[in-house]
């Protein structure tokens, strides 16, 4: 968190646009996934009027972690959207996380919010 705080405190940013799993200065395992440390740092961009858009371009556990910080945020106006064909992000959860008319809809099941496609789990699955 000390590197978005000095550049905020420099007013050094207009936008502060970080992975949701490293918003922090650290990244976190999806177990840790720490939504203080993102509000904390929201709160600093908000209170020097830096707009806040989290970077997001992985799979639909990362898009997923990443709503659920975005709707925590006062103000937040974008979600960086992977829009490539990439069969593991595609094919990863039982109900993907799709765009419908530009908006994109905060999961609301337990956890992220996201099942796994056990499927796709295992067809990636490399052995140890």
């Amino acid at each position: 968190m000390a590197n978005i705080a000095t550049h905020l405190f420099r007013r050094a940013q207009d936008c502060a646009s970080k992975t949701a799993l490293i918003f922090g200065g650290q990244p976190f395992t999806f177990e840790r996934i720490h939504h203080q440390v993102c509000a904390v740092a929201a709160a600093l961009a908000e209170a020097r009027s830096v707009q806040v858009i989290p970077h997001c371009w992985a799979t639909d556990i990362l898009v997923a972690a990443t709503l659920q910080v975005i709707s925590t945020l006062r103000a937040c106006p974008y979600l960086e959207y992977n829009v490539t064909d990439n069969p593991l992000r595609r094919d990863l959860l039982v109900h993907p996380i799709r765009p419908v008319d530009g908006i994109v809809t905060v999961p609301d099941g337990p956890g992220l919010g996201i099942e796994l496609n056990e499927d796709t789990v295992a067809r990636y699955t490399v052995a140890a």
